[in-house]
């Protein structure tokens, strides 16, 4: 062998000794390990009357803001029906001005459904796990959940 030359069974050493570092350092199997969760992963440090209270409190929310989608439902109704009119061009460009802004408040408003919903759910299919952080896994507190029951972290967590 020439200096600068790699014979074949070098290179086949090399290869052999690269599969076993990487093998060791990235195993093929992936052996799972039961760990266990603390305590409040298991069960809400919420009792009934304070689950009740967030469920009423979401339910009064998703009828205000079910009025509020009926409300621009019906401002798009009526700026549509102007908009298609012939008229004056500031008036024209106005109610499309309006219009653009009632979309883009519906959509921030489905949003908001959307989570209401949302906790809705997870309140009547998990109640044990309602009010546990979904980062940390500790208890949310009541007083978090009564300003804004569709939250899932700690404030520590939400973004900003």
């Amino acid at each position: 062998m020439t200096l600068g030359t790699v014979s074949a069974e070098d290179r086949r050493e090399r290869a052999e000794r690269k599969s076993e570092d990487e093998g060791a350092r990235y195993p093929s199997k992936v052996v799972e390990v039961e760990q266990e969760r603390p305590a409040a992963f298991m069960t809400s440090p919420l009792t009934d009357e304070e689950r009740d209270t967030l469920r009423q409190i979401l339910l009064s929310d998703r009828a205000r803001t079910m009025r509020s989608m009926t409300s621009l439902a019906d401002t798009f109704s009526s700026h549509s029906m102007r908009v298609d009119s012939t008229g004056d061009m500031a008036d024209v460009s106005s109610d499309v001005a309006n219009l653009e802004s009632a979309t883009l408040i519906s959509d921030r408003t489905s949003m908001v459904m959307q989570q209401i919903d949302a906790a809705i759910r997870r309140l009547t299919e998990t109640p044990e796990r309602f009010g546990i952080c979904e980062v940390s896994g500790q208890p949310i507190p009541f007083s978090r959940l009564e300003v804004d029951p569709t939250v899932r972290t700690r404030r520590e967590f939400s973004r900003v």
